[in-house]
């Protein structure tokens, strides 16, 4: 398991997302974080938790790379070991059983399936107990996935139609699967994330939803 984290600047807010990738009950994980020439401090922290867990790696984007966000996910992603990639940016959260409970729903199939979990929106302090999951995300509900196709190109349709979205970290994506979709699109400056994601669904197999709330994504 890889989980793959760009930064640029987030000194606010690192400590609370590595904290909840130290926090993951699935423990046989790396964490890539590749940094974006941070300005702020947030260098010193990282070097902080890469001493307090050797399954921390820090690397600086390589100069001959293109600056921003992008360019520093497909670095981490070269370099990755894991069969699942988690993708996370270094202001959100992820629960403590978000690994372990979407890997083990992977594990039943033995074709390119793609996870989804629930998410919340939240603003301020990120303490996950704390966080009500109503109080910034109006589509939020406990049965969320209820009615959603499980084939990505329907999948696409419906949050199409929804003007919907789901947050990169919701999903569970094996590497086998980022390499024949194609990696972020490191000319693109918005919605990067949707138009990476829309080439991972159609490539997949099927979708498999849990309605349990794994992820954070802070607004």
């Amino acid at each position: 398991m890889s989980i793959l984290i760009p930064n640029y600047n987030k000194v606010a807010y690192i400590r609370e997302t590595l904290d909840s990738v130290i926090s993951q009950t699935y423990t046989y994980w790396e964490c890539i974080i590749v940094d974006d020439y941070s300005t702020d401090g947030s260098w010193e922290i990282l070097e902080e938790y890469v001493a307090k867990d050797v399954r921390f790696q820090l690397y600086r984007r390589p100069y001959n790379r293109k600056a921003g966000g992008n360019a520093a996910r497909n670095f981490a992603f070269e370099i990755a070991k894991g069969k699942y990639i988690q993708w996370l940016d270094s202001d959100d959260l992820i629960h403590p059983r978000k690994l372990e409970k979407q890997v083990e729903q992977l594990s039943y199939s033995t074709k390119e399936i793609v996870s989804v979990a629930n998410w919340t929106s939240f603003i301020g302090k990120g303490i996950i107990d704390a966080i009500d999951p109503y109080q910034y995300c109006k589509s939020y509900s406990p049965h969320r996935w209820k009615d959603h196709p499980s084939n990505g190109i329907q999948l696409l349709l419906k949050l199409w139609e929804d003007n919907a979205f789901i947050p990169p970290h919701a999903y569970l994506i094996s590497s086998s699967m980022h390499l024949k979709s194609g990696l972020w699109d490191e000319n693109l400056t918005r919605n990067q994330d949707g138009e990476f994601m829309a080439r991972a669904l159609l490539e997949s197999d099927g979708i498999c939803y849990m309605e349990d709330l794994l992820t954070y994504y802070r607004k």
